[in-house]
């Protein structure tokens, strides 16, 4: 006897609409998260460029951090979901293998972009735009030979 409940059929969806990869100079730790929107956008591309200035309001105190040169991203019809591998040998980014709705969240299988120096370490990371969801979002990765562990860790 099957249980039904127990079945998920995954829609693949399209590819991200925008994506960055490469090694992050300046997050050096595991981490995966969803942005959904501007000041949680820019804080965090300060943090991950480095790149950052405060601008202080002497009639309120209020503090405000800028980013600067943050790719656009319309949050009222789109979401960046950030993958951070911490160190990592032979890893030159990370890219989306496939995007697939389960149902009840969207899961993006991710892969290791191999490096040119095998012993060579980096921080691979990944920045995905993909359209809007209120779906929780889980990463995975390509299970099988030659897969990186680029989610160990977290």
């Amino acid at each position: 006897m099957f249980a039904l409940s127990s079945l998920v059929i995954a829609m693949s969806l399209p590819p991200p609409v925008m994506t960055l990869t490469g090694d992050s100079l300046q997050i050096k730790t595991a981490r995966r998260t969803a942005i959904r929107n501007d000041v949680d956008w820019l804080t965090h591309w300060a943090e991950h460029t480095g790149q950052s200035w405060s601008l202080h309001d002497s009639r309120t105190g209020a503090e405000a951090h800028i980013a600067l040169k943050a790719p656009m991203i319309d949050f009222s019809r789109y979401v960046a979901v950030l993958v951070y591998a911490g160190p990592k040998k032979g890893i030159a980014g990370i890219g989306v293998e496939r995007i697939e709705d389960e149902g009840k969240q969207i899961v993006l299988v991710i892969q290791a972009i191999p490096g040119r120096s095998p012993s060579k370490e980096a921080h691979p990371f990944g920045i995905f735009v993909i359209p809007k969801t209120e779906k929780s979002i889980v990463v995975r990765e390509v299970v099988g030979v030659g897969s990186a562990n680029l989610l160990d860790g977290d």
